[in-house]
């Protein structure tokens, strides 16, 4: 384990300095940031493989998406057949966005942490220090994945209310239906990227419980939450611009691949889903580190800013 010089001034922090010390805190320590973030993002990703082939299978070859189905023969198993794929492909996807993220982000806030105070931690160091504490990364994780539907559902209730009240005004329920999952959505990413947004930086470098992370951050972020909305919204457009940089190549090689070879059916899809899992797997080498370090700095300049704490408050705190 290495020592040398800070990656950011410890005093509040610009978004320039925030974005300038996470690219800093990798390449101060690449081995571990870039090298942790594809190992755990390959496993994430190659986990959904199949589920997200069989579900991409199912859609293809439905008949309602070929158009070679007779609007008369349409059943509704039909239908719901076509909806539980794509509702399968999109959890699946939710899912692993989710784990990543929180995760692998999650266990390098650590290694930021390390890296304010001038120590770059190796893979094994890093893993020894955080290694108790995954089972809390997880559960924050899923938390946040099972918050995601339950403010949404929530938001429609009233609109599916009204359309089950009011059958003969349905475009009455129909509009309040749209209108409330809209408001869920917006309310979800108020405390996803507002409220939330430093909750894994809370759970790790103090050492909190899952809910007590989410307190601790809807501490820290009330009264600035404009500032810290605007910087986790503009960090999440970078790593999607970043991801698709990589994805979309690999996505388009998938299926020229697939067409060359003539895979059909399960075979090709799961060749398509592994071509592309590797623009996937290389994008989150780069978007994990990055956001980590974004997200680790964001929580240290709210604890400078509100709290004045200075390194040696991090040093004590820092996971042991």
């Amino acid at each position: 384990m290495g020592r040398g010089a800070g990656i950011i001034p410890l005093r509040p922090l610009s978004i320039g300095e925030i974005y300038d010390g996470s690219i800093r805190a990798i390449r101060a320590n690449p081995r571990t940031m870039v090298g942790f973030s594809a190992v755990v993002g390959a496993v994430i990703a190659l986990l959904g493989t199949l589920p997200q082939a069989f579900a991409f299978n199912t859609i293809l070859n439905s008949p309602l998406s070929t158009g070679t189905a007779d609007p008369n023969d349409i059943t509704t198993g039909d239908v719901a057949e076509l909806i539980g794929a794509g509702g399968l492909s999109v959890l699946i996807g939710l899912v692993q966005s989710v784990l990543s993220t929180t995760i692998i982000t999650g266990l390098l806030i650590v290694a930021v942490g390390a890296a304010v105070r001038g120590e770059a931690l190796a893979p094994g160091a890093l893993w020894q220090r955080a290694r108790h504490r995954l089972w809390a990364v997880l559960g924050l994780a899923l938390l946040l994945l099972v918050l995601a539907p339950l403010i949404i559902a929530l938001s429609m209730a009233p609109g599916g209310l009204l359309l089950f009240l009011l059958p003969d005004d349905i475009w009455i329920g129909a509009v309040v239906l749209v209108v409330g999952t809209l408001l869920g959505v917006v309310a979800y990413a108020a405390f996803y990227l507002g409220f939330w947004s430093v909750a894994a930086p809370s759970l790790l470098l103090e050492n909190l419980g899952v809910v007590a992370a989410l307190r601790r951050s809807f501490r820290l972020v009330r009264g600035t939450f404009w500032r810290v909305f605007g910087i986790s919204l503009l960090t999440a457009v970078i790593a999607y611009i970043v991801q698709q940089i990589f994805a979309v190549p690999f996505s388009l090689i998938g299926t020229i691949l697939a067409e060359l070879a003539d895979f059909t059916g399960m075979s090709g899809a799961v060749v398509q889903l592994l071509i592309a899992d590797i623009g996937t797997i290389l994008a989150g080498a780069v978007v994990y580190p990055f956001t980590a370090g974004a997200v680790a700095l964001l929580y240290l300049d709210l604890r400078m800013r509100r709290e004045g704490m200075d390194v040696e408050v991090l040093r004590s705190e820092q996971l042991r």
